[in-house]
């Protein structure tokens, strides 16, 4: 009898326990996009796409009135990346020689932010077009491969 009683007690104090933590859970919401268009990277299909409360900026106007131009901070939704990526302006290029990343960077415009023997990570200025400059750095005889970076939150806690 004693251990019967003694068990309910534990049982309900740890439900108990238990129904406070879930109900100091936060809430998550997810995050609504609107798609402003279509972009190749490298051959991949991306959508450009804004926040839901930005629809009636600029960023709708370009749908209608011309091709999409992606620019470091914009978002881009698609390829083999699930989820919203950020567009921070930086390629990653691997070069056939190390000594050229001072004569790409110059020639495109770039900073460099970092070199390691061929390898090297070049960032865009604020204003410049970056799906033209990944395609003209994809076709540049001294650049053996280049990728834009994407930052997405994949791996952030919730």
């Amino acid at each position: 009898m004693k251990k019967t009683i003694m068990l309910m007690a534990i049982f309900a104090i740890s439900s108990q326990a238990f129904a406070s933590v879930t109900k100091e859970l936060p809430i998550v919401v997810t995050q609504d996009y609107s798609t402003i268009g279509t972009v190749y990277l490298q051959g991949e299909k991306f959508q450009k796409v804004v926040k839901d409360e930005a629809k009636g900026g600029p960023a709708m106007m370009q749908r209608a009135f011309g091709p999409v131009e992606l620019f470091a901070g914009d978002m881009i939704k698609g390829g083999q990346v699930s989820k919203v990526a950020t567009l921070n302006g930086k390629f990653f290029l691997s070069l056939k020689n190390e000594a050229d990343i001072e004569a790409i960077a110059k020639s495109h415009g770039l900073g460099v932010e970092f070199t390691k023997g061929k390898l090297a990570i070049l960032k865009a200025p604020q204003d410049m077009e970056l799906s033209a400059l990944l395609d003209i750095l994809s076709n540049d005889a001294r650049v053996s491969m280049v990728n834009l970076e994407q930052i997405t939150n994949e791996m952030a806690p919730e």
